[in-house]
């Protein structure tokens, strides 16, 4: 007997599989660990002192304190991440833009029988090298934290090329780089991170302080002498009274003559 897909006999079973199929992806999909897949961000501070940040001291050792986040952690990876101080030639400088050690990029290697923290390695948890790391695994989160060491601006690499070649921070940009640990190549973790050096014995400068702009003294308001009677040194001018006295006396004479001849018109006509 042949069915035909939409024969009620086929959808049930069809609906049942299809709510087994949603019910295991969804078991399947919350089962995964989640992971941070970078690019990874770090930040660099001087250790016991916050307030420094990406800088470190040319006249001694300088212990940072260096924290990652928005790695990439592979649980149970092989290798894991390295964090070096020291020279790159700019973009490209990356293992897995084609750089390479000695070439592209250069670094404060570590003694490994007298290990003083220029060089740190963070493994992936649970991986088989964990075993050779100096610092604490990596998180499930893609957060890591450690403490290095940079002994002054000025040092000689000792990498594939060793050319006894000194190079000096002061001179040319350095900082602080992480990659992929034991030849892994990693773009996720690849970061680099200025580092400038400062003089930590120097006095810290004192800013000047902003001048104080004292407000002007009240002065007394003064009788005002309208313009037109001040003279060129500050005293009254007279001219103006005198000439209304004299207009004053004009005006008066002619009155007076005027009621004198007036009262003589007066006399005559009587």
């Amino acid at each position: 007997m042949n069915l035909r897909p939409d024969s009620p006999r086929l959808r049930r079973p069809l609906a049942l599989l299809g709510l087994a199929a949603a019910i295991l992806g969804v078991t399947l999909g919350t089962a995964a660990p989640a992971q941070a897949v970078g690019p990874g961000e770090v930040t660099v501070t001087v250790a016991g002192d916050p307030s420094r940040v990406d800088v470190a001291d040319t006249a001694a050792p300088t212990t940072l304190a260096v924290s990652g986040s928005g790695f990439q952690a592979i649980e149970g990876g092989f290798g894991g991440i390295y964090v070096v101080f020291g020279w790159n030639a700019g973009p490209g400088w990356e293992p897995s833009a084609g750089g390479a050690s000695g070439t592209s990029y250069r670094y404060v290697a570590d003694d490994p029988n007298a290990p003083a923290g220029y060089q740190l390695f963070v493994p992936f948890a649970g991986s088989s090298t964990e075993g050779g790391a100096n610092a604490a695994s990596l998180n499930a989160d893609g957060t890591w934290s450690a403490q290095l060491t940079i002994a002054g601006p000025v040092f000689t690499p000792v990498d594939a090329v060793d050319t006894g070649e000194t190079i000096d921070c002061l001179v040319v940009q350095c900082g602080i780089m992480t990659f992929g640990a034991h030849g892994v190549v990693n773009p996720a973790n690849e970061t680099f991170t200025p580092i400038t050096f400062e003089d930590f014995s120097a006095p810290t400068p004192t800013p000047e302080p902003e001048p104080v702009v004292e407000e002007p003294a009240e002065t007394p308001l003064a009788t005002a002498v309208p313009a037109e009677n001040a003279s060129a040194d500050g005293s009254t001018d007279a001219t103006p009274w005198i000439v209304a006295g004299v207009i004053a006396a004009v005006l008066i004479g002619g009155v007076v003559t005027l009621v004198v001849v007036r009262r003589r018109r007066a006399k005559d006509d009587k």
